[in-house]
């Protein structure tokens, strides 16, 4: 379970770098800032799993915490909760279309519907906003998960979001 959060760290890592290369190339100082901000957070997610795994590994095998806060595995979540709920299947495809769209502003920003000198903002919206969604899922649905048509509603605005900056 943690090398999976290890691993995740570090593909945020490399976006956050890819982020910081567009900042600086850009000259945004406030890209750059919140770059290095999250930079700084993904430092603190990893020391907080490293601790986790001493204290983990301190424990005896009855009070182990590396299955969750109930004990349960995270792949039931996504797979019992997110890809059978409507609200997921709103997740996943509003994450699908803004990947989509981040690789394209940064791939054909002069050759697509975007505005060239705005690609690497766009790219950097679109490329952050699933994680963001995600963290709106789970603070929207949770902490019971069960269906209902506001809080599909809610999702569909958050997936919207991005989009409606953009092209607002």
């Amino acid at each position: 379970m943690r090398l999976i959060g290890f691993i995740g760290i570090l593909a945020l890592l490399a976006i956050a770098i890819f982020g910081i290369v567009i900042s600086i190339q850009a000259g945004d100082l406030k890209g750059i800032g919140l770059m290095l901000l999250m930079i700084g957070m993904l430092g603190l997610f990893a020391n907080m799993l490293w601790r986790g795994a001493q204290i983990s590994r301190s424990l005896d095998s009855s009070e182990r915490l590396a299955e969750g806060w109930a004990g349960e595995s995270v792949s039931p979540f996504f797979r019992d909760q997110i890809a059978k709920s409507i609200e997921g299947h709103v997740l996943i495809v509003g994450t699908a279309a803004s990947i989509t769209m981040a690789v394209a502003t940064q791939t054909l920003p002069a050759t697509s519907i975007f505005w060239s000198e705005k690609a690497a903002r766009h790219t950097a919206l679109f490329g952050f906003w699933p994680l963001l969604a995600f963290v709106f899922y789970v603070r929207i649905c949770g902490p019971h998960f069960v269906t209902s048509w506001p809080k599909v509603m809610t999702m569909l605005a958050v997936v919207a979001f991005p989009f409606l900056i953009t092209y607002a």
